[in-house]
């Protein structure tokens, strides 16, 4: 990643949460500068937290996370901070396809005060430092516990209250052992602290009403309800560009209207239970990303499986960076 994106990173910051400590010799096939590689050795697993903390006293503008078990190619991390200096989204996320039928299922709104949902961060996101640190402001504002800092991946995109933009990825994993936030009780972890968010949300959205003098950082208080997202994209394999189409992907069978925040995992269920089976294989077997992974043999088809678009179609507007 050095080598290939000295013109796009600044610096290159790894926050060690394992108990054995990391150095330069580690990462001496990296061919980073030494000015541009810092390693910082938690003296304990601050899980989720650890990532806004390094990304809080990053010395460049944006941040790029990920995990250390994914691969995102350096031609999409500068199509990503290209699309970040041209717009003014909160932060950009990089997911593989049931993570992205999730993040789309869980989008709610209440009333005009609330649109929101829940997206990953692992697989790869943008954001800016400031954002970062408006973010751990707001959970040390609201006295959040220590498990709540610690599954702060949970909060991110929900306590913004606003839609982040969201990629479809090329997922390229690395494996490495199954992480803790899979299986039954990673899941159940997942979804309790998903609907703690919305519970924080909630309280926020009446203590930030147009009248009140309250103010919290980070969270952006609605002031009429927004537009939803029309537009997909798909990040490109071998070229810094996204492809976005309005042909939908999923059928959208449900209203994202809900009463109050604290349902979005029981509102993310009912979007499933709408999901015929056909309809949820067609969106994880042929998503945007096989529009451009220059792969013959795959493409991209719409949610009603009549269209099927493969490489050659004028399907949408692609974006080169």
């Amino acid at each position: 990643m050095c080598s290939s994106l000295q013109d796009t990173l600044k610096e290159v910051f790894i926050w060690n949460n394992n108990p054995i400590p990391l150095s330069r010799e580690n990462f001496a096939q990296a061919q980073c500068p030494e000015e541009l590689l810092k390693i910082h050795n938690s003296p304990q697993n601050l899980y989720f937290q650890a990532r806004f903390l390094a990304c809080a006293q990053a010395s460049a503008p944006y941040c790029f996370i990920q995990d250390d078990d994914y691969f995102i190619k350096p031609s999409i991390i500068r199509a990503m901070r290209a699309r970040m200096e041209e717009t003014n989204i909160m932060s950009l996320h990089l997911l593989p396809s049931h993570e992205m039928l999730f993040s789309q299922s869980s989008a709610i709104k209440v009333d005009s005060s609330i649109h929101t949902l829940f997206a990953w961060l692992g697989y790869g996101t943008m954001t800016s430092r400031s954002r970062a640190q408006e973010f751990i402001d707001l959970l040390v504002a609201v006295n959040a516990t220590e498990d709540v800092f610690k599954m702060a991946d949970n909060y991110f995109t929900i306590l913004a209250n606003g839609l982040p933009e969201l990629w479809f990825d090329q997922n390229y994993e690395l494996g490495g052992g199954t992480p803790f936030t899979v299986g039954v009780v990673g899941e159940e972890r997942n979804n309790r602290h998903i609907v703690n968010a919305g519970v924080i949300l909630d309280s926020l959205a009446l203590r930030l009403a147009p009248e009140s003098e309250v103010q919290f950082p980070y969270i952006s208080l609605q002031t009429s309800s927004s537009a939803t997202e029309t537009m997909t994209r798909a990040a490109c394999k071998d070229m810094p560009c996204i492809m976005e189409t309005n042909i939908e992907a999923i059928p959208n069978l449900l209203d994202s209207t809900v009463s109050s925040a604290s349902e979005i995992i029981a509102h993310t269920m009912r979007q499933f239970q709408a999901l015929s089976t056909d309809s949820t294989e067609r969106f994880l077997q042929c998503s945007p990303s096989f529009a451009v992974d220059v792969d013959p043999e795959t493409s991209f088809c719409s949610a009603s499986g009549e269209l099927n678009l493969g490489k050659t179609e004028e399907i949408s507007s692609f974006s080169s960076y």
